[in-house]
């Protein structure tokens, strides 16, 4: 149902393309796509049923409910959970054959208290981020405890703080902490599994250095993980439009919205437009944003409400009409207004935009094949 014209269109044969352009220039480190928050806003079950199209074999989510949505929806391949996973969960995790992550002595002195079976587990180092994980001086303990209480380790992973920085200083430390720390693993005889530690950032900019697999998230959907480099080989996915609910004409000293923050100073067409906040158009872009209107970049007056917001549409010739398109991610005409543009608008990261983008607007699948929908209200 698309009462209000507004959507999110996900082009699955541009995502399959960008996942082929990891697979190409990490060979032989192979892709674990990261389908986390939906996979960004993308819509998790489809963009999980494109990317085994091309052979993934191993995917990543934060927790352990979208891991089941997953195996609820057919998929097959391996499934990590990179965040915590209660230990009374972990029969569950292993009942839908789901690896967890071990980051925490607590969680392996917990199994004594747990009946039934135990999922297999990837073992998490903490070489910077400190956040989730074993210290590097921990790692000997975890594991030796682990297989002492039969644990099923299969990998082991950490996490990167600096990729998408100018400076490598830290990334460099972070990476020489982790593979010091497995070959000692190794030499001591502990089996380590799959080794992964690259993000996208880390995977464009050091594709040599990515070991077993490569963790591609936000990468994937043709977004740049960083504003220091870029691979202009990549295409962004999601575009999201939606139409003119109505046109106004204001006069001078006319204001707009809650708060009355703008005001005319001349007289203005302005179109309103049903996305607000509640959408994922962020209140920051109040003032400040952009869309595309009649392939013209329009700018966004007034306050950002819950479900509507105003454009000033006065350049735009000839005046557009209720129901025209609006572009708020994506091209139209020669004109785009890329994710990169408004994270930059609103002073967040890129996988900010795409992951806040509700379920209350309908995603739209495009592919080669066929177009399959996925509305809110089904």
């Amino acid at each position: 149902m698309l009462s209000r014209k507004s959507e999110i269109l996900v082009d699955l044969k541009a995502y399959r393309e960008n996942i082929r352009h990891f697979a190409d220039i990490l060979y032989p480190t192979k892709v674990l796509p990261v389908i986390k928050a939906n996979a960004f806003g993308h819509g998790a079950v489809e963009i999980a049923k494109a990317a085994e199209k091309e052979s993934a074999d191993f995917f990543a989510v934060a927790y352990l409910e979208e891991g089941v949505e997953l195996r609820d929806a057919g998929i097959s391949a391996e499934i990590l959970l990179l965040n915590y996973c209660s230990p009374e969960y972990f029969q569950k995790a292993a009942d839908y054959s789901l690896t967890a992550t071990l980051h925490s002595f607590s969680q392996i002195e917990s199994i004594n208290q747990i009946r039934g079976r135990l999922p297999k587990f990837h073992i998490k180092i903490n070489t910077g981020m400190n956040r989730l994980g074993f210290n590097p001086d921990e790692a000997f303990d975890a594991f030796r405890m682990a297989e002492e209480a039969k644990m099923d380790i299969t990998g082991i992973y950490s996490h990167l703080a600096t990729a998408d920085e100018e400076d490598p200083t830290f990334f460099i430390q972070q990476y020489e902490r982790f593979e010091n720390l497995v070959a000692e693993l190794q030499k001591k005889g502990f089996d380590t599994g799959i080794v992964h530690l690259c993000n996208s950032a880390a995977s464009i900019r050091f594709p040599g250095r990515c070991f077993d697999y490569s963790r591609i998230g936000i990468s994937s959907f043709g977004v740049q993980p960083s504003r220091f480099f870029k691979d202009t080989r990549l295409k962004q996915v999601l575009t999201f439009k939606s139409c003119i609910s109505q046109v106004r004409y204001l006069e001078p000293g006319d204001s707009v919205s809650y708060g009355r923050t703008f005001f005319a100073d001349e007289n203005m067409r302005v179109a309103v437009v049903p996305v607000g906040y509640v959408d994922g158009f962020d209140r920051r872009l109040s003032n400040k944003g952009s869309v595309l209107i009649g392939g013209i970049p329009c700018r966004v007056i007034g306050r950002v409400c819950m479900d509507h917001f105003v454009a000033d549409i006065s350049k735009v010739n000839p005046t557009p009409k209720e129901g025209d398109e609006v572009i708020l991610i994506g091209k139209q005409g020669k004109e785009s207004i890329s994710i990169e543009q408004v994270a930059e608008w609103r002073e967040t990261t890129n996988s900010e935009i795409t992951s806040c983008i509700s379920y209350r607007v309908p995603r739209k699948y495009l592919c080669d094949i066929r177009e399959s929908e996925s509305h809110f209200f089904t």
